[in-house]
């Protein structure tokens, strides 16, 4: 390890500052963890310390946890990419990166990390080529460069901090480095996100009770139904006045104005109408159960005779309408999880099932491979490439236990084996979300849910093998260190801890309370290999999630939140949407997913007996 320190030109400093390693500790068979020391001899300066190691060897893949996958080469946002800007190497601050100041680098036979502990003390992190070299660095100080990366498609001024050494002042510092002898050729990695789970982050009890969550949560979801005259639908979430602005104390929250009834992805209209069910079945109110049928019947209101539904119902049902197969995932999964509590209650459900068999008819006689990304209404192909389908690849294992049909689990497996041999075995998971297209980590959940099942379904142990490494490719994306925020902002009023959360994706920079709908599965996981890191990740996945639930005594932006109303966004960092005014501010978009995905996940945690409170 070479230790140096650097001044605000990112220069090396003639400051006289001795520097030297004052502990070496060996932590497990792959870290050693150093403290490192940094002594002003001379005059008062303003310095960078810097700690450094080198390796040789042709690279096959790099990482930067939550912000650069192998380049992020997939995709068309204007976003950080590659190991340099304009030939300058990229370098990113603790704020942005899950584990702080983490860079890794992987040859066909070794995987190296560096990374450095987070005392509440900002690191930054780059990863370059040297000749034939590759260097990892901290800097332990904020450093966003060559440029800031400040909104989508958007690159600002630098930021450079120093750190102020007065004569005699002596700073000390915590890193690590990991080093791990591959037998394959990527996911080298693993074993550095089951030390972050199992020994680095902290784990805390929920701030919530999961039974006063589930009660929020269902009082909510009932906020969200609107009859039309046409059915019932739900909205996709709440707004001040319904707009996608900040609020204030002349605002009301009101159902968004636009692109309003989705039926899986953030509006997630039929896991709710799943949720309603179970209520039901808590309750005997026939409230629940009608809106639950209801909404059914108006989904299939919207299906084409080539067996595609309208992903949004507040568009013209058209040839020309844009139907992905994230969406077309979720009603084939949600529908017939729906039927089968359906046919418990005594309630035909032909006309369900028949729908659902004509999507996936569509699908088997009509597509091969993985599935388009968007497809257009009359069944031809909008967007091609990408990973929306993952959500379609885990409803074929449900459509295969519910019909029976092997051409489901053929197609299931046909599907996954593209995407697999096409991105995931490279350590990346490309555009699933629908919002932007780039390396990202929605994709990749639903595949770990499919091939946890297909192990299941076919006792392959390779299916669990793969689900395991994709596990800690999503791993990668949660954060282990709670940020520092300004005392004036959002977060810290409320007290937010960001251990837990997950960074949206290599093109948002915020964080998000996704974890929620991959609890079940690491939870899975844990059950089927006695990997704790299994275990600890669904604890503080499932604490970020709960977090920042208003009580219904919350108040931000002049607005009362309602009790279970929680935000989607959390900005951790200089990187903002739309009236955001960054670092530390929480949203006003109450999202109906985030609601969904928590109240799937405190049944499947009560119906196994597990409980984090």
């Amino acid at each position: 390890m070479e230790l140096f320190c650097l001044d605000k030109n990112l220069e090396l400093s003639s400051a006289r500052i001795d520097c030297c390693i004052k502990n070496e500790t060996r932590v497990n068979d792959e870290i050693v963890k150093y403290t490192v020391s940094f002594e002003n001899k001379g005059e008062d300066c303003e310095v960078i310390p810097v700690a450094q190691i080198e390796r040789s060897g042709k690279l096959n893949y790099y990482m930067i946890p939550c912000m650069i996958y192998n380049g992020n080469e997939f995709g068309n946002v204007i976003e950080p990419k590659k190991m340099r800007h304009e030939g300058k190497p990229w370098i990113f601050p603790s704020d942005r990166v899950g584990l702080p100041g983490c860079t890794i680098s992987e040859t066909p036979d070794k995987s190296v990390a560096f990374f450095s502990h987070n005392f509440g003390n900002e690191c930054s992190c780059s990863v370059f080529d040297e000749g034939e070299k590759t260097v990892h660095r901290i800097y332990f100080s904020h450093i966003e460069y060559p440029v800031r990366y400040s909104k989508k498609s958007v690159f600002s001024d630098p930021v450079i901090n120093t750190v102020l050494l007065k004569t005699n002042e002596k700073v000390e510092y915590v890193c690590y480095k990991y080093e791990y002898s591959k037998t394959k050729d990527y996911y080298g990695f693993n074993k550095l996100f089951d030390f972050a789970n199992l020994s680095y982050a902290t784990i805390r009890k929920p701030r919530y009770k999961t039974q006063d969550v589930k009660e929020w949560n269902k009082d909510i979801q009932i906020k969200l139904r609107e009859d039309k005259d046409f059915g019932v639908l739900f909205n996709i979430g709440f707004l001040p006045d319904g707009e996608h602005k900040t609020g204030s104390e002349t605002c009301e929250w009101k159902w968004r104005k636009g692109t309003k009834y989705e039926a899986g992805w953030c509006g997630q209209n039929l896991s709710i109408a799943e949720l309603f069910l179970r209520y039901y079945k808590e309750t005997n109110d026939e409230f629940f159960k009608d809106t639950a049928i209801k909404v059914l019947d108006t989904w299939f209101l919207r299906q084409h005779e080539n067996g595609l539904v309208s992903a949004l119902y507040d568009r013209e049902f058209c040839d020309s309408e844009k139907i992905d197969t994230c969406n077309e995932g979720w009603i084939v999964h949600e529908t017939l999880t729906c039927c089968s509590m359906l046919k418990e209650l005594g309630v035909n459900v032909e006309k369900y099932e028949n729908g659902v068999k004509k999507i996936c008819e569509f699908f088997v006689n009509n597509t091969n491979g993985g599935f388009p990304q968007i497809l257009n209404g009359d069944g031809s192909v909008a967007v091609k490439d990408g990973a929306a389908g993952a959500m379609l690849v885990y409803a074929f294992t449900t459509a295969y236990e519910y019909f029976g049909d092997e051409r489901y689990l053929a197609r299931c497996k046909q599907a996954f084996e593209h995407y697999w041999n096409s991105y995931l075995k490279f350590a990346v998971s490309p555009g699933g979300a629908l919002d932007t297209y780039c390396v990202d980590k929605e994709s990749c959940h639903p595949f770990v849910s499919a091939t946890i099942k297909l192990y299941k379904l076919t006792k392959d142990a390779d299916y669990l093998s793969k689900a395991e490494d994709l596990t800690h490719y999503l791993m990668s994306w949660a954060f282990y260190h709670d940020i520092e925020f300004d005392k004036d902002s959002d977060c810290a009023k409320i007290g937010l801890k960001t251990t837990g959360a997950t960074s949206v994706s290599a093109s948002h920079h915020h964080l998000d309370a996704y974890g929620a709908v991959y609890v079940a599965d690491m939870l899975e996981l844990f059950s089927l290999t006695g990997n704790k890191a299994y275990e600890n990740h669904a604890k503080i996945l499932w604490n970020f999630v709960v977090e920042y639930i208003s009580d219904g005594s919350l108040t931000l932006h002049g607005m009362q939140r309602w009790k279970g109303m929680q935000n989607e966004g959390v900005f951790n960092c200089s990187w903002g949407m739309a009236n955001s005014k960054n670092k530390g501010e929480l949203n006003d978009w109450m999202v109906a997913w985030i609601k969904a995905y928590q109240q799937k996940t405190i049944y499947y945690m009560l119906e196994n007996n597990i409980c984090f409170d």
